[in-house]
């Protein structure tokens, strides 16, 4: 009940105090596993729209943490953030964007879970599930950044979390002058064509 408890409510203030090289050590190799093979996209064309876009969302919020954003050369329509401010957008969710405000919706999105240290506080969840699952079968320990991966694709965000990570973008992108209608408009088409509802 203790773990429970340590796991369901410790994570975000745990998060807060995590140092700023481990996060950022973790988030790269966590990065590394879920991408797997997969190359950076780094034509000089769709850099300058991306950086175009950052500096836009940026210039919006100085306080914003520091972030790096990839782009990767992946057909899964997808966006996530990693541990210490790491973003990543796959080409195959830019391709399926039908507008640079949705991306830019989507890019929000993720920059609010990592300014709300999300990512952070899902890795101390899932490092606390993981010691809790070897004390228990006394398993040895592995390679850390995949079992860590492996789990965060198992467990999603909160739905507290994304309503969270879905209010910054909103705010950030009206703070950008960019019409916050692109965020709403991307998840429902993604919705309808992949059978859901609203």
């Amino acid at each position: 009940a203790i773990g429970y408890l340590v796991l369901e409510f410790a994570p975000a203030r745990v998060a807060a105090v995590l140092p700023a090289s481990f996060t950022a050590r973790m988030g790269k190799d966590i990065e590394a596993v879920l991408v797997e093979k997969a190359k950076v996209c780094n034509s000089p064309q769709g850099q300058a729209a991306l950086s175009a876009m950052v500096s836009k969302l940026l210039a919006a919020d100085p306080k914003l943490p520091p972030l790096t954003i990839q782009v990767y050369d992946m057909s899964l329509v997808n966006a996530f953030a990693v541990a210490g401010g790491r973003i990543v957008l796959t080409r195959g969710l830019i391709a399926d964007a039908r507008s640079a405000d949705e991306v830019a919706g989507v890019l929000s999105h993720e920059i609010g879970h990592a300014t709300l240290l999300h990512p952070e506080a899902q890795l101390v969840r899932i490092l606390g599930l993981d010691l809790v699952m070897k004390l228990f079968t006394g398993g040895a320990s592995g390679n850390t950044a995949a079992s860590v991966a492996g789990l965060a694709a198992i467990l999603r965000s909160s739905r507290e979390a994304e309503r969270e990570a879905d209010a910054f973008a909103r705010r950030l992108m009206a703070e950008a002058k960019i019409d916050p209608a692109g965020l709403k408009s991307f998840f429902e088409a993604l919705l309808k064509q992949h059978g859901g509802s609203g």
